[in-house]
């Protein structure tokens, strides 16, 4: 059993938090790292991280 709390200024993260975390790191890498073997350009690939980072934030301030 690990005591060990991971605090982050948005408060505490569960373990399930963490290990969703780590599963959605595990995916974008293997999806970005499929893109680029295929040859999508790579300003192609961070435009539409970009674009999908822009869209949560807004979705962040909309709710705040």
């Amino acid at each position: 059993m690990n005591n060990v709390i991971n605090a982050f200024p948005g408060g505490v993260v569960s373990p399930d938090q963490v290990a969703a975390v780590n599963d959605l790191d595990a995916c974008l890498l293997m999806a970005i790292t499929s893109a680029k073997d295929v040859g999508v350009p790579q300003g192609f690939i961070v435009a539409l991280l970009h674009g999908h980072a822009a869209q949560e934030t807004q979705i962040m301030i909309d709710r705040a």
